[in-house]
């Protein structure tokens, strides 16, 4: 695994092959049938509140997760997209000044683990 760096203090890591580009002002991972699709946002209202705000767009029943680590508090939930036939993903990391929202898409049921993998080293550090 390598780490990449997102922004001066996001960093992620994910397997060294993942091609990096922009794409329609996003930050895109790609390596085969995934592929990560990162935006930052700055937003300094209470990392409660913004986690609040995040999650009223989780579908109904959804698979989610929610971890808290050191300067973050995460949620994502698990999709299946019928018409496009894949999972996605949808990650959000938040720190005090703002937050990671990051989509993975992905082709088979097992790299779930491999998204959740992806998602759970998302670091920010104000030191960097």
């Amino acid at each position: 695994m390598a780490l990449f760096s997102l922004a001066d203090e996001w960093t992620i890591e994910l397997d060294a092959q993942f091609e990096r580009r922009v794409e329609d002002g996003s930050l895109v991972f790609s390596q085969g049938d995934r592929a990560i699709w990162i935006d930052l946002f700055e937003d300094d209202s209470p990392i409660p509140q913004k986690m609040k705000r995040l999650r009223e767009d989780t579908p109904p029943g959804a698979q989610n997760w929610e971890i808290a680590d050191d300067a973050l508090l995460k949620f994502a939930y698990l999709e299946r997209d019928e018409e496009n036939e894949n999972f996605e993903l949808t990650s959000f990391s938040v720190a005090q000044p703002g937050y990671a929202l990051m989509t993975f898409y992905f082709d088979d049921e097992t790299s779930l683990e491999w998204a959740l993998g992806c998602w759970k080293s998302v670091r920010f550090d104000a030191e960097i």
